[in-house]
């Protein structure tokens, strides 16, 4: 057989379609991820990764891990613990100290496995009780679920700092727990069984994350049990309550709630965090109209996916309110123990991190589900019928845009991103040069003169500053093995 015989075969068995199709999912999870990809490796190490590696009480990664996260769990943190455990395993500046560039890599690797992790449950969640059968729209639905929360906003406290990746990564362990639930009640094997209790727990001991986990267990329950449980079936439970009553009764939990200035925890307290709740999900869904259009955009979009994709049973309006039900019920119950800790309205940078993804996630469910409802209510269920929507939807994607284009663009992760590429890679250098000029100097007690640093608002900030005594300048002295650390921001110093 010559060349062009061959090349006439492949021809004619490759599905070119298909082939054009994967590479536009291709390109199109490529520019959705550049903003981070190409920011990420300039991750500035700070405030608790200083704290973490520093008086490590052996040379063993293993043994200094457990002595930290017992630390941590007796006097400090609760079911942070884990997460200590975990940090103190794989922490890059143990091993290659803060000037290398394998923090920032490190942090790559955790937002691609995060992203992985994020995908595998869309797409389980799609297959198995969204039930979506075409193809092209599942994939499609899959890569709007995951779009949309990293289009108008980055996560510097997540993304950008180790020490808060552990956010990122109890949100893996409960979307894998989710999806391990889904293969365990639609396939009966038990490796799923063992793993959705595996990670459940795991997620459970961190509690803002035990309420939707446990709640998708209990609607899973229903749904494919009823009324005929069986022991096995409580043994979940058993465990996620474990999981939960080690985060809870934890001598940590109350020094850290003592420490950010919570009182004792009563009924007023109770009624002042539902409050407190409800005021900061309203705070940030107004953050989110206002920074993020194209994320609602493409919600609009998934509604009109359930109009052309739906499904063979009729949905049933009920069905939708229970699926918004469960997903609020799920977002403001993981809000709330973090607002009953603090005992204030707060809502840092990490904290919307986990809003922004369940009150999403409870978005592209409840408009996907709504708009197969309406397919079923209006009769439409092909491309063709269904023309006259898309020319409504980008007319509306475009007036929507237009009203707003003026404030959103400038501050979209994209235009971020790349205008502001240099300026963090000078944020990033910057904050290394002082690194490297504590590291030389044999001061013990250290003062560094340096022009105040430009951040650009993408790099988490490490935090060390004029204050000697501020336990950041703390943790950075003992982590260089220096009596103090002090830089002296050269704009306010007065010149004579």
């Amino acid at each position: 057989m010559n060349a062009k015989s061959m090349i006439k075969n492949i021809y004619n068995v490759v599905s070119w379609k298909r082939v054009i199709i994967v590479a536009c999912f291709v390109l199109a999870y490529v520019l959705l991820l550049i903003p981070y990809v190409i920011t990420i490796p300039f991750s500035i190490p700070g405030v608790d990764d200083f704290s973490m590696c520093s008086n490590l009480i052996s040379s063993s990664r293993v043994v200094s891990a457990i002595d930290r996260a017992n630390a941590l769990y007796f006097n400090f943190g609760s079911a942070i613990w884990i997460s200590m455990f975990l940090n103190v395993l794989f922490c890059p500046i143990i091993s290659y100290g803060v000037e290398s560039m394998t923090y920032g890599f490190t942090m790559l690797v955790i937002f691609f496995l995060f992203i992985i992790v994020l995908n595998v449950f869309y797409r389980n969640l799609f297959i198995f009780e969204i039930r979506i059968e075409n193809t092209l729209c599942r994939e499609m639905m899959v890569f709007f679920a995951t779009a949309i929360p990293f289009l108008g906003t980055f996560y510097p406290e997540v993304f950008y700092w180790y020490d808060g990746s552990h956010y990122a990564w109890f949100m893996s362990f409960s979307l894998l727990a989710c999806s391990c639930m889904m293969k365990y009640f639609h396939t009966g094997r038990n490796k799923y069984f063992i793993l959705l209790i595996v990670w459940g727990m795991l997620s459970c001991m961190n509690v803002p994350y035990a309420v939707p986990v446990s709640l998708f267990y209990f609607v899973m329950l229903q749904r494919y049990r009823g009324i005929n449980l069986h022991f096995k079936d409580f043994l979940p439970v058993f465990f996620f309550v474990c999981g939960v009553l080690s985060f809870v009764l934890s001598p940590g939990g109350q020094a850290r709630h003592d420490a950010v200035g919570g009182s004792a925890i009563g009924m007023v307290e109770l009624v002042d965090a539902g409050i407190m709740t409800i005021i900061g999900a309203l705070s940030r869904l107004h953050t989110l109209l206002v920074e993020c259009p194209c994320s609602f955009a493409l919600l609009f979009l998934a509604f009109l996916f359930g109009i052309w994709n739906k499904d063979r049973v009729r949905r049933s309006f009920g069905s939708v309110c229970c699926i918004f039900i469960i997903t609020f019920l799920s977002t403001m119950g993981a809000l709330y123990p973090v607002m009953l800790g603090y005992g204030e309205c707060v809502m840092p940078n990490r904290i919307c991190f986990l809003f922004d993804f369940l009150f999403f996630m409870m978005m592209v469910l409840t408009t996907f589900t709504l708009g197969q409802y309406l397919g079923w209510i209006c009769n439409y269920g092909c491309w063709d019928k269904s023309k006259w929507i898309m020319v409504i939807a980008i007319y509306m994607l475009i007036v929507y845009t237009s009203l707003i284009a003026g404030r959103w663009y400038p501050e979209s992760c994209w235009a971020k991103a790349l205008f502001s590429l240099a300026a963090v890679k000078e944020e990033h250098d910057e904050w290394m040069d002082i690194y490297r000029e504590i590291e030389a100097t044999d001061e013990k007690n250290v003062v560094i003169k340096h022009e105040r640093i430009n951040t650009t608002g993408i790099l988490n900030d490490p935090q060390i500053g004029e204050d000697k005594e501020y336990w950041v300048n703390g943790a950075a002295a003992r982590f260089f093995k220096k009596e103090s650390i002090r830089i002296e921001w050269q704009d306010d110093l007065v010149t004579e």
